[in-house]
């Protein structure tokens, strides 16, 4: 997980720390890299473990490596060479989704303060990236993807959300009159294309979108496409490729991408929901 702020817009946040160099008195700092291990699967439990519940050893019995972590720092040995990778935290499978969320909170508080920021995963397919994001996972049983409705389980995206709306409303109760507009966009680079995931959300009867239980969005044809499959789709995928134009002020946008006006947590929560399963 990497997160980070770095904007020139100071309108909305007090500039007294501007000086020569920064006179915008933008906010910058250094990535931020957290490191979360996720408990074993089923299929992986019969891998050869070491005594304790930091140390993992790889499939590979004739030349095991061997994978440490510690607070700050995730150790890897084989074949006698050690490589330390620096992280700001390291989570072990004990880990709950507030504890993860709190590491990268700031970022939320920043995107309040008007500055922009970003929050992403990266790792290979099975390591937890969606559950971090979102709280879906995987039921093994059924291999089914399903979230889990208890605050608990929530991942980062959710509970940012919590805290979004939760600081509207203070804003609104410490200013009398004051108005926000909230509007959500949903989009995937996918082969370095860019898709608008929620252009494929409304049917065109209008009738407003499916249950995300069902795992099915509806195309702009009114007909469905399985979410699991939808990577695979060359119809849904032609569907609106998107383009990303840039304004005179040197700033980026998707041109033609949907937005969609929320009003509250719930309205945000369920068009997250509505896109999640892919």
């Amino acid at each position: 997980m990497v997160s980070g702020t770095n904007s020139q817009e100071s309108a909305a946040v007090d500039n007294g720390g501007a000086d020569d160099n920064n006179p915008n008195g933008a906010r910058e700092e250094k990535m931020k890299v957290v490191v979360r291990v996720r408990p074993l699967q089923a299929k992986e439990e019969s891998w050869p473990k070491a005594a304790t519940d930091i140390d993992v050893h790889g499939p590979d019995t004739s030349a095991p490596a061997t994978i440490t972590l510690q607070e700050n720092e995730v150790m890897w040995e084989k074949n006698g060479q050690l490589k330390i990778l620096k992280a700001d935290a390291v989570f072990v499978n004990g880990a709950t989704q507030d504890r993860v969320y709190l590491s990268v909170a700031e970022c939320v508080d920043a995107l309040i303060a008007g500055f922009d920021c970003s929050v992403f995963v990266y790792g290979q397919t099975g390591t937890g990236k969606t559950y971090t994001m979102s709280g879906l996972q995987r039921d093994e049983t059924t291999d089914n993807e399903v979230l889990d409705p208890t605050p608990a389980s929530h991942g980062v995206v959710p509970r940012s959300i919590k805290r979004l709306f939760a600081e509207i409303e203070r804003e609104k109760r410490g200013a009398a009159g004051a108005s926000f507009s909230v509007y959500c966009s949903f989009i995937e680079i996918y082969n370095e294309k860019i898709y608008d995931i929620l252009s494929l959300e409304a049917p065109a009867n209008g009738k407003g979108s499916q249950s995300p239980d069902a795992k099915t969005i509806a195309a702009n044809n009114g007909s469905f496409t399985q979410r699991a499959r939808w990577n695979s789709t060359v119809s849904a995928k032609e569907a609106k490729n998107l383009q990303i134009r840039q304004k005179l002020d040197g700033s980026v946008f998707v041109d033609g991408m949907t937005s969609r006006s929320v009003s509250n947590d719930a309205e945000l929560l369920q068009a997250f929901r509505e896109v999640l399963i892919s």
